[in-house]
């Protein structure tokens, strides 16, 4: 019984509010100030859009800071966002024969600062030199445009690329994304009052009756 009100009640709605919740990352367009490396292996490409492929094992290169250039990325939205945080996959995560784990053979971010908009706030920070995501919190409103300054950043082992393999932009939720949990919430609470109580109702129906037959035979 409980399988079947949670399906009727509360599956759609989890349904949607999981899927809210899976789309809060922002699109964005790349605008490369420091232009990206070209490989000479068609196997390897290192273009921006790789920054926002969804792939962590793909990534931007730049060669840009060795010739002292400004290494500077924008990410801009087509409308205004809400962003909650930033998702960064630094270096470059990928395995590939014959070198291996490139992580470490490739530069990574050391230091970043992200500017809202024209430069209205600013934020640095300091990025640690593992795989795998790392959050910076953000916290702005009506945004459409973060410009991405590379400050400085960890030795390469084997190349002098800078790289970064993948970067999110999580929008806060919405009005819509808290109704949903407590539609859930409520309905996950309708479900448990019925389980619950029904068996009783029906214990003490079946008492009513039978005392009522007994009145009748008397």
């Amino acid at each position: 019984m409980l399988k079947q009100i949670l399906t009727v009640t509360g599956g759609p709605l989890l349904a949607a509010a999981l899927f809210l919740s899976c789309s809060r990352n922002a699109d964005y367009a790349v605008v490369d100030r420091v232009g990206h490396v070209d490989s000479n292996d068609s196997r390897f490409s290192y273009v921006p859009d790789n920054l926002k492929d969804g792939d962590p094992t793909t990534s931007w290169q730049t060669r840009g800071h060795q010739k002292k250039r400004p290494v500077i990325l924008d990410l801009k939205f087509r409308d205004s966002v809400n962003i909650e945080s930033l998702r960064l996959w630094n270096g470059y995560q990928k395995s590939a024969a014959p070198w291996g784990d490139l992580y470490y053979k490739n530069q990574r971010i050391r230091r970043l600062k992200i500017c809202v908009n024209d430069a209205t706030r600013c934020i640095e920070t300091e990025i640690s030199d593992h795989t795998g995501p790392q959050e910076i919190r953000i916290s702005e409103n009506h945004v459409t445009k973060l410009t991405l300054h590379i400050l400085s950043w960890y030795t390469g082992s084997k190349w002098q690329d800078l790289a970064i393999s993948e970067i999110e932009v999580v929008q806060k939720p919405s009005i819509f994304f808290y109704l949903l949990i407590g539609l859930v919430a409520t309905g996950g609470a309708i479900a448990v009052y019925f389980v619950f109580r029904i068996p009783t109702y029906r214990a003490n129906s079946g008492k009513l009756v039978e005392h009522l037959l007994r009145s009748i035979g008397q």
